[in-house]
């Protein structure tokens, strides 16, 4: 794992980032897949991407502190702008790179991406507790590439006083993170069966910008608003309470398990939204995208999942602990879709295992590997 504290303004913060790994950067960028398209460098494939869609212009809107910081990141590791910006683009690239691909192309992505049920996540949230704070908490399913390099950033804006743990990978602004306003967010791909948008906002610069609000109210009203680019759950939560939203280009609905429940859940498949991408689930049938995995396995697996969150979190009377979350981020069970992920058929791995606690003086508690093989640390804010 990696452990970075950063200073300053956003540019000066990304800098730091950018100096400090940028020997690690290149392994996030995937160099191989853009010779798939035609292109002889990432920096091409960049280029193409940024011509072809509205991604950046959407950033530049709605977050112009992480167009700064993304410079930062370029400067600092001595990359190109476009290059870094469009690694933030984890949420949209995969689907990008299917409605991009000719023909001759799809086998070629096929035999680069076995499974997309690698890039999957498990959430949950509780709150109205005994400890009278919420906690929510996630098990991070990235890619077995991508071992040894989980980082989590301590960032410090002192203009603000305001303070970030950035959880993501080299050359990301982060994927999941809390700040010290007690805001804790978390996030589930569910691009493969929702509507896409060229113009949107995507999914990184959505939860960056959920985690610059010090209320849940703000966040949820900024949620409802933005264009989002990806069909992503995010289950978001400050001291007082915790929600869950499924986005989607056309669609913010909000899921509840029943009226009145106190804990919120979620994993891949869409449960409120209807939003649905019905062409985008023929085209991966028809490219036979998952393979030998199948389609109707990938929904097994996350409902699965899902079932298991139920099970575990449905009885109100019973006050779920940190503890209580730990076993079940590590849970095995059942074997076939399991939580805790690795050594799988479906080539699905969970990188990290994190817990928030928004409480007053939050803290965060992450595992960096498979919860069931790595100890949780504890990590707190200055002030």
């Amino acid at each position: 794992m990696i452990y970075l504290e950063t200073e300053g303004s956003a540019y000066e913060r990304g800098k730091i980032h950018g100096e400090a790994l940028k020997k690690h950067i290149p392994r996030m960028m995937f160099e191989h897949i853009t010779r798939h398209f035609g292109f002889k460098s990432y920096a091409l494939f960049a280029k193409d991407i940024l011509d072809t869609t509205n991604f950046l212009s959407a950033a530049k809107k709605w977050t112009p502190d992480l167009i700064d910081e993304i410079q930062g990141i370029a400067d600092g590791a001595k990359f190109d702008f476009n290059s870094i910006f469009v690694r933030q683009l984890i949420g949209e690239m995969g689907w990008y790179w299917i409605l991009r691909a000719s023909t001759e192309n799809f086998q070629k992505l096929n035999d680069v991406f076995k499974t997309t049920t690698s890039q999957q996540c498990t959430a949950l949230g509780v709150f109205d507790q005994t400890q009278d704070y919420p906690i929510i908490a996630q098990n991070a399913d990235n890619s077995i590439g991508w071992v040894g390099v989980e980082t989590l950033i301590h960032a410090k804006d002192p203009e603000s006083s305001m303070e970030w743990y950035h959880i993501g990978y080299p050359g990301l602004i982060g994927i999941y993170g809390m700040n010290n306003c007690s805001m804790g967010a978390c996030l589930n791909q569910m691009s493969p069966s929702l509507k896409k948008n060229l113009n949107g906002l995507g999914a990184l610069f959505v939860s960056r910008l959920i985690l610059n609000q010090k209320s849940l109210k703000d966040a949820v009203s900024i949620i409802q608003k933005l264009p989002h680019a990806s069909g992503v759950n995010y289950l978001i939560g400050d001291g007082t309470s915790v929600v869950d939203y499924e986005c989607s280009p056309n669609q913010v609905k909000q899921f509840l398990p029943y009226q009145g429940s106190t804990r919120v859940y979620h994993t891949n498949h869409a449960i409120e939204n209807t939003d649905v991408d019905d062409e985008y689930l023929t085209l991966l049938n028809n490219i036979n995208y998952y393979g030998d995995y199948g389609l109707e396995n990938w929904r097994l697996d996350t409902k699965t999942r899902l079932d298991y969150l139920k099970h575990n979190l449905h009885e109100n009377s019973k006050s779920i602990t940190v503890e209580m979350i730990k076993r079940i981020l590590r849970s095995h069970d059942p074997k076939e879709h399991p939580i805790c992920r690795h050594d799988l058929p479906s080539g699905a791995y969970t990188n990290m295992g994190v817990i928030m606690e928004l409480s007053k003086s939050p803290k965060l508690h992450i595992s960096f590997g498979p919860p069931c093989k790595t100890d949780f640390s504890i990590y707190e804010f200055s002030h």
